[in-house]
């Protein structure tokens, strides 16, 4: 789960866009395993970032 902090990363508003998908539905693929994401925060002011190289993963596979 390790992520490299160097690498860009997005969260989930911005991934959504890039994968021309619904905020729900990035959320949807990081729940189910579909999408990396690195958990940052915890409780309800918690959020994900993804990084650009898994974003640019799940586009070429779509």
């Amino acid at each position: 789960m390790p992520t490299n902090f160097a690498e860009e990363q997005l969260n989930v508003a911005e991934a959504a866009k890039e994968l021309c998908v619904s905020p729900r539905t990035v959320q949807y693929r990081i729940a189910n395993g579909k999408l990396k994401a690195t958990k940052v925060g915890a409780g309800k002011t918690s959020a994900y970032l993804i990084a650009r190289s898994e974003v640019d993963r799940a586009k070429a596979a779509s």
